[in-house]
Protein backbone atom coordinates (compact mmCIF):
# COMPACT_ATOMS: atom_id res chain seq x y z
CA UNK A 1 0.00 0.00 0.00
CA UNK A 2 1.50 3.31 -1.06
CA UNK A 3 1.70 6.26 1.24
CA UNK A 4 -0.04 9.58 0.78
CA UNK A 5 1.12 11.61 -2.23
CA UNK A 6 2.42 15.09 -1.52
CA UNK A 7 0.81 18.14 -3.16
CA UNK A 8 4.02 18.68 -5.13
CA UNK A 9 3.82 15.14 -6.50
CA UNK A 10 0.15 15.66 -7.42
CA UNK A 11 0.99 18.88 -9.28
CA UNK A 12 3.83 17.17 -11.11
CA UNK A 13 1.56 14.27 -12.15
CA UNK A 14 -1.11 16.71 -13.35
CA UNK A 15 1.44 18.68 -15.43
CA UNK A 16 2.76 15.44 -16.95
CA UNK A 17 -0.77 14.39 -18.01
CA UNK A 18 -1.50 17.85 -19.47
CA UNK A 19 1.77 17.88 -21.43
CA UNK A 20 1.10 14.37 -22.76
CA UNK A 21 -2.28 15.57 -24.05
CA UNK A 22 -0.88 18.83 -25.47
CA UNK A 23 2.29 17.47 -27.13
CA UNK A 24 0.63 16.03 -30.29
CA UNK A 25 -1.30 19.26 -30.80
CA UNK A 26 1.91 21.29 -30.35
CA UNK A 27 3.76 19.16 -32.93
CA UNK A 28 0.97 19.58 -35.50
CA UNK A 29 0.64 23.34 -35.00
CA UNK A 30 4.20 24.35 -34.11
CA UNK A 31 4.33 27.13 -36.74
CA UNK A 32 1.14 28.79 -35.52
CA UNK A 33 2.13 28.47 -31.88
CA UNK A 34 5.54 30.07 -32.52
CA UNK A 35 3.89 32.88 -34.49
CA UNK A 36 1.42 33.50 -31.65
CA UNK A 37 4.27 33.50 -29.12
CA UNK A 38 6.21 36.06 -31.23
CA UNK A 39 3.15 38.31 -31.51
CA UNK A 40 2.53 38.12 -27.76
CA UNK A 41 6.21 38.88 -27.02
CA UNK A 42 6.11 41.89 -29.36
CA UNK A 43 2.91 43.15 -27.74
CA UNK A 44 4.46 42.74 -24.30
CA UNK A 45 7.57 44.71 -25.33
CA UNK A 46 5.40 47.46 -26.84
CA UNK A 47 3.32 47.75 -23.66
CA UNK A 48 6.40 47.85 -21.43
CA UNK A 49 8.05 50.56 -23.56
CA UNK A 50 4.84 52.56 -23.67
CA UNK A 51 4.45 52.38 -19.91
CA UNK A 52 8.09 53.46 -19.41
CA UNK A 53 7.74 56.53 -21.65
CA UNK A 54 6.92 59.75 -19.75
CA UNK A 55 3.58 61.31 -20.52
CA UNK A 56 3.58 64.51 -22.61
CA UNK A 57 4.29 67.51 -20.45
CA UNK A 58 6.15 65.47 -17.83
CA UNK A 59 9.83 66.09 -17.39
CA UNK A 60 12.16 67.65 -14.92
CA UNK A 61 10.48 69.93 -12.46
CA UNK A 62 11.53 73.53 -12.53
CA UNK A 63 14.41 74.12 -10.17
CA UNK A 64 15.70 70.55 -10.09
CA UNK A 65 18.50 68.87 -11.95
CA UNK A 66 19.36 65.20 -12.40
CA UNK A 67 20.90 63.70 -9.30
CA UNK A 68 18.87 65.90 -6.95
CA UNK A 69 21.15 68.94 -7.30
CA UNK A 70 19.69 72.40 -7.27
CA UNK A 71 20.31 74.82 -10.16
CA UNK A 72 22.81 76.76 -8.08
CA UNK A 73 24.68 73.66 -6.83
CA UNK A 74 27.97 72.34 -8.10
CA UNK A 75 27.21 68.59 -8.18
CA UNK A 76 25.46 67.50 -11.37
CA UNK A 77 25.42 63.86 -12.40
CA UNK A 78 24.92 64.00 -16.16
CA UNK A 79 23.78 66.68 -18.54
CA UNK A 80 21.42 69.27 -17.18
CA UNK A 81 18.05 70.14 -18.65
CA UNK A 82 17.95 72.27 -21.76
CA UNK A 83 16.21 75.57 -21.21
CA UNK A 84 13.32 76.21 -23.60
CA UNK A 85 13.71 79.13 -25.98
CA UNK A 86 12.44 82.45 -24.74
CA UNK A 87 8.93 83.15 -26.04
CA UNK A 88 8.76 86.08 -28.42
CA UNK A 89 6.56 89.01 -27.68
CA UNK A 90 3.32 89.16 -29.63
CA UNK A 91 3.77 91.22 -32.76
CA UNK A 92 7.57 91.02 -32.67
CA UNK A 93 9.13 90.60 -36.13
CA UNK A 94 10.32 87.10 -36.97
CA UNK A 95 13.63 86.74 -38.77
CA UNK A 96 12.97 84.61 -41.86
CA UNK A 97 16.41 85.07 -43.39
CA UNK A 98 17.21 86.89 -46.59
CA UNK A 99 14.21 87.70 -48.81
CA UNK A 100 13.76 85.49 -51.87
CA UNK A 101 14.48 86.96 -55.26
CA UNK A 102 11.35 87.70 -57.34
CA UNK A 103 12.66 85.58 -60.26
CA UNK A 104 13.96 82.05 -60.64
CA UNK A 105 16.34 80.57 -63.19
CA UNK A 106 15.34 77.47 -65.14
CA UNK A 107 18.19 75.68 -66.93
CA UNK A 108 17.50 73.28 -69.83
CA UNK A 109 20.16 70.77 -70.96
CA UNK A 110 20.10 67.79 -73.31
CA UNK A 111 21.95 64.51 -72.97
CA UNK A 112 23.73 63.79 -75.25
CA UNK A 113 24.53 67.45 -75.90
CA UNK A 114 22.79 68.43 -79.16
CA UNK A 115 21.29 71.59 -80.57
CA UNK A 116 17.60 71.63 -79.58
CA UNK A 117 14.68 74.05 -79.54
CA UNK A 118 12.63 74.56 -76.36
CA UNK A 119 8.97 75.39 -77.04
CA UNK A 120 6.41 76.43 -74.44
CA UNK A 121 3.10 76.07 -76.22
CA UNK A 122 3.44 78.19 -79.38
CA UNK A 123 6.24 80.32 -77.91
CA UNK A 124 9.90 79.49 -78.52
CA UNK A 125 11.82 79.95 -75.27
CA UNK A 126 15.20 79.53 -76.91
CA UNK A 127 17.76 77.12 -78.29
CA UNK A 128 20.00 74.74 -76.40
CA UNK A 129 23.40 74.82 -78.04
CA UNK A 130 25.72 71.79 -78.23
CA UNK A 131 27.77 72.51 -75.09
CA UNK A 132 25.77 75.39 -73.63
CA UNK A 133 22.50 75.07 -71.71
CA UNK A 134 19.51 77.36 -72.17
CA UNK A 135 18.89 79.54 -69.10
CA UNK A 136 15.64 81.45 -68.78
CA UNK A 137 14.24 83.62 -66.00
CA UNK A 138 10.65 83.39 -64.87
CA UNK A 139 8.73 85.05 -62.02
CA UNK A 140 8.85 82.96 -58.84
CA UNK A 141 5.78 80.72 -58.29
CA UNK A 142 4.32 81.62 -61.67
CA UNK A 143 3.18 78.04 -62.26
CA UNK A 144 4.56 75.01 -64.06
CA UNK A 145 5.83 75.18 -67.62
CA UNK A 146 4.98 72.27 -69.95
CA UNK A 147 7.65 72.40 -72.62
CA UNK A 148 8.60 70.41 -75.73
CA UNK A 149 12.26 69.93 -76.59
CA UNK A 150 12.88 69.13 -80.26
CA UNK A 151 16.16 68.30 -81.95
CA UNK A 152 16.55 67.28 -85.61
CA UNK A 153 16.96 63.50 -85.90
CA UNK A 154 15.69 62.88 -82.34
CA UNK A 155 12.29 62.18 -80.83
CA UNK A 156 10.57 65.20 -79.21
CA UNK A 157 10.57 65.19 -75.42
CA UNK A 158 7.63 66.56 -73.43
CA UNK A 159 8.55 67.63 -69.91
CA UNK A 160 7.58 70.04 -67.13
CA UNK A 161 9.62 72.69 -65.34
CA UNK A 162 8.56 74.22 -62.02
CA UNK A 163 9.10 77.79 -60.85
CA UNK A 164 9.08 77.34 -57.06
CA UNK A 165 12.85 77.69 -56.96
CA UNK A 166 15.83 77.59 -59.33
CA UNK A 167 15.58 74.39 -61.38
CA UNK A 168 17.62 72.34 -63.82
CA UNK A 169 15.84 70.21 -66.42
CA UNK A 170 18.15 67.52 -67.85
CA UNK A 171 16.55 65.80 -70.84
CA UNK A 172 17.74 62.57 -72.40
CA UNK A 173 16.98 62.67 -76.13
CA UNK A 174 16.65 59.50 -78.21
CA UNK A 175 17.59 59.17 -81.90
CA UNK A 176 14.73 58.26 -84.25
CA UNK A 177 16.35 54.94 -85.18
CA UNK A 178 16.53 53.94 -81.46
CA UNK A 179 12.90 54.72 -80.59
CA UNK A 180 12.22 51.03 -79.96
CA UNK A 181 14.49 51.23 -76.86
CA UNK A 182 12.11 53.60 -75.05
CA UNK A 183 9.93 52.06 -72.34
CA UNK A 184 6.34 51.75 -73.60
CA UNK A 185 7.25 51.73 -77.30
CA UNK A 186 4.70 49.95 -79.48
CA UNK A 187 5.46 48.54 -82.90
CA UNK A 188 3.21 50.22 -85.51
CA UNK A 189 0.50 47.97 -86.92
CA UNK A 190 0.90 46.84 -90.51
CA UNK A 191 -1.77 48.16 -92.89
CA UNK A 192 -3.97 45.26 -93.90
CA UNK A 193 -5.54 47.21 -96.73
CA UNK A 194 -9.11 48.32 -97.24
CA UNK A 195 -12.01 45.89 -96.98
CA UNK A 196 -13.35 44.94 -100.38
CA UNK A 197 -16.70 46.54 -101.17
CA UNK A 198 -19.40 44.06 -102.25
Amino acid sequence: MSGPVSPLGQARAWLTRQWAAFAPFARRHALWLSLAAAVLAGLLVFLVLRAARPAPGEGLATGSLPGGASPGGDAVSGPGPVAPPEPQAVGAPVDAGAPLSPNVKVVFRTYPGRRATVMWGGKRLGIIERGKPLVIERPRDSGPMDVVIRSPGYLPVYTRAYTFDDATVDVRITPLDKKDTIFGYREPLADAGADPVN
